[in-house]
């Protein structure tokens, strides 16, 4: 027998033969194609030479073609996958190495997809790697969460979910479940997500993220009530330390009113340290109507460790509300400065700490306190009611008389304030006035009692004592009545004194003092209060017994008396003295309001036209910050009402071809306080911009006198004019605005020679007789409606008929406060129609006209229009009382006319104090509308107002 050798050698001629190169159209390298038919022996050696030799290609080729033959081949396919491999062909090598694995579960091709298959971002080999790595290692975790990331992003999430499923069929670990559930969750099976942690709990928990998880499905399905249950059947054995879970359950404890169950669940996290400031806050909300004190001291642990200025500010309050003014009052020293100086910025702060500086009888600061708020927040009902309550408290007629007309229109339509004014206005002694607010609350609260009590001492002041016995009688049968409305215990004690009071005013005096010995005998126990002290004082000086009441005042008061009494009694006695050494006491020794009525009264008596003033302005002096100078503050309005004043006035106006400019002194004083005079002399100066629309008009002067008369509901103006322009003539006004109820009014006015602003030609040289009537309704809230009439008859200025005119307007709107500015949007429409006189011009009438224009009335006569118009006004543009900072004012609006089309209005100005005790304003405008034929109207004005 040959060696086995010779054979080898024997074939290498072939071998050469077979390397010849050739082209492969499907793999794209050169390489030695096999030529001969399969043989797997002659096939392997040649595959074996060409590795030897190096020839890695041809390699390739005869395992290729062995593939061919043989496709399930685990030696062939080994051998390729590492041929493709080593030439470069990975991709190649990952099919080969996949499907051998699959066919063999051999080790190393499943390493070597493990190896490749990440590289080459193919994650379905990865997959089934990572899946048989997963059989011989069951519990890694790293494999099933890898497993379960990559079945996601195949967006093969049954086939995770059925490969999971049957995993744990076998063996149900916790970890896969835990995976199962998961990858459930992520893709929107949210039952079965349900099942899978629901199944989590029980054989493993339960555990805070499942129970949430769980909670999460339900209330995303819409459920909460689901949600809560899953939550609520693991209370008893959850940790506190599961802060998540805990918060979680108080919330939807919360949310579907099971306060007791939100309590607990707060309350472990308080106990545990667990709560954060928003648990705080939830849980101080539960608790402020149940347990306040529990609520406060809660708050003031979230203010301590948060420093939430909302919780300081619902401590202050909560622990007044409660009657711990101490722990009230402790709470000011916790901020630092800064942080006080930042609370001092908040109204809201300002109105608790005003609260409590009243209780402790501090109340200049008080006071103080509510006016920086109502600056801050302009127009705010409680601080309002703060204010006027206040004043009225301390029987402050200087605040009160500044504060109620000021506000008068806000409150209004406030009925908050409704009884706050009517008890101020009453105090002021102008109960006509407190009658419409007292007459609106009742109306509003019809059960009110005392709101009826007092609504008939209102009537008995203004003079309708039929009215107010009618009311009592009513009062006095409804208290005894089974069926009587139940009122506050606060307002119920008062109904009584009220009742008590009206009736010792009808006893003689030995019945008097049995009832009031039986109120005494039964004011808490024995122990005398302050109601049942004042009521004895009070019947006392109307029976005339100064001698007793004095006693009385120095047994039970020890020097605090009210004001009232101490007046009383001191003008009883015609004691100036003693009112003097009040009025002169040091600082502290008397309310500023105390003090400012005991120096009204001595005004009245020794006849000091100007002693409050003076006491007050004499007080800041001497020191700028004692109880007394900060009273001041407030009093300088007040003051000004009821001044004198001296005005220097310039107004510049273009209005189409007529530029007219005025300039002037003014003079307002009072005679008492109802009755006012003004007087007012200004230059007029009138010429043409453009000769060709309007010939030169005349220039002149103007003197005006008038006078106002202030009623309760009712105020008047009458004035009387002399001009000297065109001609010399005469004007006079008389007009009238009616107040019939809170937030609505009445008013007409009739004018004489009036300016007639409707066109240019006539405001250079015409003059207007009017009427006009009209209305202002306001509803309980921010909305205004109001509208008008007006009838015109115009005329030169040398009488001369030019034609008519008739204007109505409606208006509706809504007022409200951003920015610290009171706004207002209105809706307007206005409907103008003029009429044309057909007389034939006078000559010197004629002369004013240019040349080219047509010599009829029709020049000066303007074009009727409907008009329609948005505005929006912010800022006061004529301020009332003391304005010591700048503010702006200004308007914008925009309207429609059917004779000049769209139209742009726009005004804006500045008001403030110069020197103190004065007003400069400085205003801009601009606009065009149907008025005037469209004409574009600018006006700028200066005025300057000095009180003394």
């Amino acid at each position: 027998m040959r060696p086995w050798y010779f054979l080898v050698v024997m074939s290498l001629p072939w071998a050469a033969k077979a390397a010849a190169p050739v082209q492969d159209p499907d793999v794209g390298i050169q390489a030695g194609s096999p030529g001969a038919a399969f043989n797997n022996d002659r096939y392997h050696l040649g595959f074996d030479v060409y590795l030897k030799s190096g020839d890695l290609q041809a390699a390739f080729q005869v395992a290729r073609k062995a593939l061919q033959a043989r496709p399930d081949d685990k030696v062939w396919l080994k051998s390729f996958a590492q041929v493709a491999e080593w030439t470069a062909q990975p991709s190649v090598a990952l099919d080969a190495w996949v499907k051998l694995a699959r066919l063999s579960n051999d080790r190393v091709a499943w390493d070597a997809v493990g190896r490749l298959a990440p590289s080459l971002l193919d994650d379905e080999a990865f997959l089934a790697y990572q899946q048989q790595a997963l059989r011989r290692q069951p519990g890694d975790e790293v494999l099933i969460k890898s497993i379960a990331q990559l079945y996601e992003r195949l967006g093969r999430v049954d086939d995770g979910l059925a490969f999971f499923a049957q995993l744990a069929a076998g063996k149900p670990t916790q970890l896969l479940l835990e995976t199962e559930a998961t990858m459930a969750e992520h893709t929107g099976h949210d039952e079965q997500a349900r099942q899978l942690l629901n199944r989590l709990n029980q054989q493993y928990g339960p555990r805070e993220d499942w129970l949430l998880r769980v909670a999460a499905i339900s209330y995303l399905q819409g459920n909460q009530i689901q949600a809560w249950g899953d939550l609520h059947a693991a209370a008893a054995t959850m940790p506190g330390t599961a802060a998540g879970y805990w918060q979680t359950y108080a919330l939807l404890s919360t949310q579907l009113g099971k306060k007791d169950d939100a309590q607990k669940a707060y309350q472990v996290l308080v106990d545990t340290g667990k709560a954060s400031a928003s648990d705080l806050m939830e849980y101080v909300v539960l608790l402020e109507n149940e347990d306040g004190l529990a609520a406060a001291r809660l708050s003031e642990t979230l203010y301590r460790s948060y420093h939430v200025d909302s919780a300081m500010i619902t401590a202050m309050f909560l622990y007044q509300r409660e009657h711990q003014p101490m722990a009230a009052q402790a709470l000011l020293s916790l901020p630092t400065p800064e942080q006080m100086a930042n609370l001092e910025q908040n109204p809201d702060f300002l109105e608790q700490r005003g609260q409590l500086e009243w209780q402790q009888r501090k109340y200049s600061s008080a006071y103080a306190d509510f006016a920086l708020g109502l600056k801050l927040r302009p127009g705010n009902p409680q601080l309002l009611l703060d204010l006027v309550s206040l004043a009225s408290d301390q029987s402050d007629t200087g605040k009160l008389g500044s504060l109620l007309p000021d506000y008068g229109q806000r409150a209004s339509v406030e009925p908050t304030l409704w009884l706050a004014w009517a008890n101020g206005w009453n105090q002021m002694n102008q109960p006509l006035r407190a009658l419409p607010f007292q007459q609106a609350y009742c109306r509003l609260h019809p059960d009110d009692l005392f709101a009826l009590l007092t609504l008939a001492d209102i009537y008995a002041k203004a003079g309708d004592v039929v009215v107010a016995e009618r009311l009592r009688h009513r009062v006095a049968v409804a208290a005894k009545s089974p069926g009587a409305a139940v009122l506050t215990p606060e307002r119920t004690a008062a109904l009584n004194d009220a009742l008590l009071r009206l009736r010792l005013e009808r006893v003689t005096p030995d019945v008097g003092m049995a009832l009031l010995k039986a109120r005494y005998k039964q004011s808490a126990g024995g122990k005398l209060d302050p109601a049942t002290r004042d009521l004895i004082l009070g019947w006392l000086l109307a029976q005339g017994s100064e001698e007793r009441a004095r006693a009385w005042m120095n047994r039970t008061y020890h020097g605090d008396a009210p004001v009232w009494a101490q007046v009383s009694v001191a003008n009883t006695s015609e004691d100036e003295g003693a009112l003097l050494v009040k009025v002169m006491q040091p600082d502290g020794a008397a309310s500023d309001a105390d003090r400012s009525e005991m120096t009204t009264s001595l005004t009245e008596k020794m006849g000091w036209t100007r002693q409050n003033e003076n006491t007050a302005f004499d007080a800041q002096e001497r020191n700028p910050d004692s109880e007394l100078a900060l009273a001041t503050e407030g009093f300088d309005s007040t003051s000004r009402a009821r001044s004198a004043s001296l005005e220097l006035q310039a107004d510049a106006l273009q209005q189409s071809a007529l530029s007219r400019y005025a300039s002037g002194v003014a003079w307002a004083a009072p005679l008492n306080t109802r009755w006012q005079l003004a007087a007012s002399a200004d230059a007029i100066v009138q010429h043409s911009s453009e000769l060709d629309q309007l010939g030169k008009p005349p220039s002149g002067n103007r003197e005006n006198i008038e006078t106002q008369y202030q009623e309760a509901n009712s105020s008047w103006v009458f004035n009387l004019t002399n001009t000297t322009l065109l001609k010399e003539y005469l004007g006079a006004a008389l007009g009238q605005q009616y107040q019939a109820q809170p937030g609505s009014s009445l008013y007409w006015r009739a004018e004489y020679n009036a300016d007639a602003p409707e066109s240019a030609p006539l405001l250079a040289i015409g003059a207007k007789n009017l009427l006009k009537v009209g209305f202002n309704q306001s509803f309980s809230g921010p909305w205004f409606v109001g509208g008008g009439l007006q009838a015109d008859s115009f005329h030169t200025q040398a009488n001369q008929s030019l034609g008519e005119g008739e204007e109505v307007n409606v208006e509706m709107g809504r007022h409200f406060t951003f920015l610290a500015l009171d706004q207002t949007v209105t809706l307007m429409g206005m409907q103008a129609h003029f009429k044309t006189a057909r007389e034939t011009l006078a000559p010197d009438i004629q002369a004013l006209i240019p040349p080219g224009q047509v010599t009829t009335a029709a020049f000066f006569m303007p074009t009727s229009f409907n008009q329609v118009g948005l505005y929006w006004a912010f800022g006061e543009p004529t301020p009332a009382g003391d304005r010591q900072r700048w503010s702006p004012y200004g308007e914008l609006g925009a309207n429609y006319a059917n004779t000049s089309g769209a139209g742009l209005d726009a005004a804006f100005g500045m008001h403030g104090s110069v020197l103190g005790g004065d007003m400069l304003k400085i205003g801009f405008a601009q606009g065009k509308s149907g008025q005037d034929s469209g004409s574009t109207i600018r006006r700028a004005s200066l005025t300057y107002q000095y009180f003394y």
